[in-house]
């Protein structure tokens, strides 16, 4: 968390990242700042992509100078999965019964499929439900956000709001617009294809 200032100035207290909100009479404007300690023995080494993910990843992590971590072994995969999907950690025969299926059963695509227990678990039922909330809150807030855009547009064009936006350089702002592609639903599949 970085330290801000009454003037406004802000100061990181550790490395890390954070993003920043600046509002300044009804404008606003956010960017993601990014600290990092000492790099100085850091060189990228190229590892290969097999999907999507990969390459995101990749090029965050090149942008915080990190190299990836090794490959998690079976046990600390399917501890991860639990944890990080449904918050629990997995019970002693769901690790044995995960360690003994086949390498092909174990393909990131197969995960939640592959899981029975899982996809049933009513954990997971609750982050999808939490998945389709902050998808109804995003919408909520382009809603919001594209308001402010035509009332900020109609107020450059109304007087005397006209006179001051001519001299502080002030343009119409662009409503917040998605491609048709970028509505769609995410194909899970296609993201992990190799």
């Amino acid at each position: 968390m970085p330290e801000v200032t009454p003037a406004g100035q802000v100061t990181a207290l550790r490395r890390g990242e954070t993003p920043i909100i600046v509002r300044y009479e009804g404008q606003f404007a956010t960017a993601t700042i990014t600290v990092l300690g000492d790099r100085t023995n850091y060189a990228w080494v190229d590892i290969p992509e097999n999907n999507h993910v990969d390459t995101l990843i990749n090029k965050k992590l090149k942008k915080i100078k990190a190299l990836p971590s090794d490959l998690a072994t079976e046990d600390v995969f399917i501890r991860r999965v639990y944890l990080d999907v449904i918050g629990v950690s997995p019970t002693p025969e769901e690790v044995r019964q995960y360690l003994a299926e086949g390498k092909s059963e174990k393909s990131p695509e197969n995960s939640s499929s592959s899981y029975p227990d899982l996809k049933a678990n009513e954990a997971f039922r609750q982050l999808q439900a939490r998945i389709s909330g902050l998808e109804t809150a995003i919408a909520d807030r382009r809603e919001v956000y594209n308001d402010s855009v035509n009332a900020n547009n109609v107020r450059l064009q109304t007087f005397p709001d006209v006179l001051v936006a001519s001299f502080g350089d002030f343009h119409p702002a662009k409503l917040l617009e998605f491609m048709s592609d970028q509505k769609s639903d995410v194909d899970v599949k296609a993201l992990f294809a190799r």
